[in-house]
């Protein structure tokens, strides 16, 4: 019977919902591990649901890397200057948190809009790029960040 409800259970959830989506909450009081340079990717992700997964070097997981959402994306491709600084200094971080052992984070039900996609590890370089969460289902993308050994 048990194995029965199981199956059904399973049957009746839409693609893609079988696997829960989540990754391990990070305290509001761990901030970004900066490196000594933060690389910024200028492209522009769309997606639906925040779904991928951090690597070291040569495809090494990276477990408990930080992984953070911010307001204002626009800020990363600013030119360094004090005005950007005090711009950064003023965004907000929504949500965040760590990788799991095989460096995989997921997270759900961020609202439609345009974010700063921020990754992190000690002794590695900080990368942030830019994402766009859209409503559409249909756009189902897996993102990975590689964060190269800080100098």
């Amino acid at each position: 019977m048990t194995y029965g409800l199981l199956l059904l259970l399973f049957l009746l959830l839409p693609a893609g919902q079988a696997q829960r989506c989540s990754c391990q909450p990070a305290p509001t009081q761990e901030q970004t591990r900066w490196g000594n340079d933060n690389i910024t990717l200028s492209t522009v992700t769309p997606v639906h649901v925040l779904n991928g997964s951090v690597t070291a070097g040569s495809d090494q997981p990276m477990v408990n890397a930080l992984v953070e959402i911010f307001t204002d994306p626009d800020v990363i491709l600013l030119p360094y200057s004090p005005a950007r600084e005090e711009r950064r200094g003023k965004q907000r971080r929504i949500t965040a948190c760590f990788t799991d052992t095989k460096g995989r984070f997921c997270l759900a039900q961020l609202p439609s809009g345009r974010y700063e996609l921020r990754c992190s590890a000690r002794d590695f370089q900080t990368v942030s790029q830019t994402i766009k969460v859209v409503a559409n289902r249909c756009v189902k993308k897996q993102i990975t960040v590689r964060l190269p050994v800080a100098t």
